[in-house]
């Protein structure tokens, strides 16, 4: 497979054509809608846009992590005045505390299976054993999506992206399922499918092309 990033495959792919990221690590649908809203009205507009959607944004691991709630960026770019305003009463916008993080229950299949912090085991480090690397990978990918409130947050951004004047490609990260068959049972590897069923069911309503 190629481990390149989207980015770096544009860029080498479309030889001639600027290519310019502007989205960072673990952002979610409700910053990639505002940044198309607000690319909508600049005076020179893009001509294409790719969103890189990844799945795992939808997980109990992305959406709760304080360091990755991205509710202020997305406010900064509708509402400035009104984000401004709220940063000056500190307000919280709906992130979590780190003990919250890693008390928040991981469901799996209707079933809680235990908390973030018991299945990802940060001690285990960068490279953890297999059986946390499966565990870690299961809240990651098997965790229930249809309870993420990202999922609403990424309808939002397929209307978005349908009302662009200009095409929005939007592409979902590749999730290799075959190389951890072995390592989760038949109703967690159905749970991981059924999330990527949900995900590619909201794309096909794109009026744009899609990966």
């Amino acid at each position: 497979s190629d481990a390149r990033m989207l980015t770096t495959m544009l860029e080498q792919e479309l030889d001639g054509i600027g290519v310019r990221r502007i989205s960072a690590a673990a952002t979610g649908a409700e910053l990639h809608t505002a940044w198309l809203r607000y690319h909508e009205h600049i005076d020179v507009p893009p001509r294409t846009v790719v969103i890189e959607i990844n799945p795992r944004s939808f997980s109990p691991h992305w959406e709760r992590n304080p360091g990755w709630v991205f509710n202020e960026q997305a406010a900064m770019i509708d509402h400035p005045l009104f984000a401004r305003l709220a940063s000056v009463l500190e307000w919280d916008w709906a992130r979590p505390t780190d003990a919250e993080y890693r008390a928040t229950p991981v469901v799996v299949g209707g079933s809680v299976v235990g908390t973030v912090a018991e299945l990802e085991a940060p001690e285990a480090g960068w490279d953890p054993p297999a059986e946390v690397a499966a565990r870690r990978y299961l809240v990651r990918y098997g965790a229930d999506y249809a309870r993420s409130r990202r999922i609403e947050a990424f309808r939002r951004l397929v209307d978005e992206a349908n009302a662009c004047p200009f095409p929005v490609v939007l592409f979902i990260t590749p999730v290799d399922v075959e190389a951890i068959r072995a390592r989760l049972t038949p109703e967690q590897i159905a749970a991981v499918e059924q999330n990527l069923t949900l995900l590619r069911g909201e794309l096909d309503r794109s009026r744009w092309p899609t990966v």
